[in-house]
């Protein structure tokens, strides 16, 4: 009985003992470390080039949509549907491409590509294409 209350007294002490000195020790510095944080002309140097860089995308983007607008027009799906991929890389929508995208679909008879690009548009909430391309599905 005295070994077991030993045991048991000694367990605890050192638990108490690994809990306090876990804590009570600060963490020493790495000497090795060179992170020197940006200054206020370095973040906004950083922001401006974002913001050329959104502006340039938004740029191509727009031209992208017009040219696959005009290769819609000439009936050029295959054409009009490469540049739209484009549109797509630059991270940006409209319902003008998203209603090429139908279209071009619609016109190459491929119903399953065509659902994908309403249940897309009807993601961001552009529900007059929604209604246009639901249209040409039901056609179909």
């Amino acid at each position: 009985m005295r070994t077991i209350l030993f045991l048991a007294i000694s367990l605890i002490a050192n638990v108490l003992t690994a809990q306090v000195n876990m804590y009570d020790k600060p963490i020493p510095a790495n000497p090795q470390s060179t992170f020197v944080p940006l200054t206020m002309e370095q973040m906004k140097l950083i922001a401006i080039g974002r913001a050329i860089e959104e502006a340039n995308r938004k740029e191509r983007f727009h031209q992208y949509v017009n040219k696959s607008n005009e290769y819609i027009k000439s009936k050029k799906w295959e054409y009009a549907l490469e540049y739209i991929k484009r549109a797509e890389q630059t991270n940006f929508v409209s319902n003008l491409m998203y209603y090429n995208k139908g279209i071009a679909y619609f016109n190459l008879k491929k119903k399953g590509k065509l659902k994908k690009v309403i249940k897309k548009a009807k993601k961001h909430y552009y529900f007059e294409v929604v209604d246009l391309l639901t249209v040409k599905l039901n056609s179909l």
